[in-house]
């Protein structure tokens, strides 16, 4: 059953502090950390726990000319979800696999979320990109995103129809960078980081900045 799904936790206090986006070259404390601390748990208890963190390994899409894939979440619980226009997809690592290495489960999960919630099985490129975690609550920031850019040159309509609409207008649609822009406000909170942080890095200092001050307000 659904709670009783073991997943990995990592120790929050593994986590440096006052970070929403690390870049891949200065992610290694963290998945240092990640491997050195890492254990299961059941999903059920994970998501109440104030001291244990889930990585999520997770891609935003870019097709042959640049162009970033944006999809619709459905509606659902979580607030700042639903409805919501993302740039993300991925999951939970599952306690499915014989491998204890965290860069091989981080690997076959996000190629089996891929597949399960897009259908999207063949990839031209996939590169780590960095670490993103929402710090606006203690709730929010209990899923940290190992996020990768991957290429996908193939038409795709998500299979995850719990996850994301295939009714939407943006359904099949990429755009250029410049114009997520347009999103910004709609953007779930992990994909306006990633927009601002690694997509559009001029934006960061704004987003931040709010980031940063609600963290604190929060502490």
């Amino acid at each position: 059953m659904e709670n009783r799904r073991e997943i990995l936790v990592f120790p929050r206090e593994a986590l440096p502090a006052g970070i929403w986006f690390a870049p891949w070259p200065e992610a290694g404390p963290i998945l240092e950390a990640v491997a050195a601390g890492m254990t299961w748990m059941p999903r059920s208890v994970a998501e109440r726990s104030e001291e244990w963190l889930q990585p999520i390994p997770c891609a935003i899409i870019r097709n042959g000319c640049g162009e970033y894939r944006v999809l619709r979440r459905v509606k659902q619980e979580r607030a700042d979800l639903s409805s919501r226009v993302s740039l993300v997809v991925g999951g939970h690592i599952d306690r499915c696999s014989d491998s204890s290495s965290l860069a091989s489960l981080l690997s076959a999960t996000l190629e089996r979320e891929l597949d399960e919630e897009l259908g999207v099985s063949s990839l031209s490129e996939i590169q780590p990109v960095g670490v993103v975690v929402d710090t606006a609550s203690v709730a929010a920031s209990r899923h940290i995103g190992f996020v990768n850019e991957i290429v996908v040159t193939s038409h795709f309509t998500p299979k995850a129809v719990e996850e994301f609409s295939t009714r939407s207008k943006l359904h099949s649609q990429s755009y250029r960078r410049e114009e997520l822009s347009n999103f910004l406000k709609e953007f779930d909170p992990w994909s306006r980081i990633i927009f601002a942080d690694y997509i559009v890095p001029s934006y960061s200092s704004t987003i931040g900045i709010q980031q940063g001050l609600q963290l604190a307000r929060n502490g």
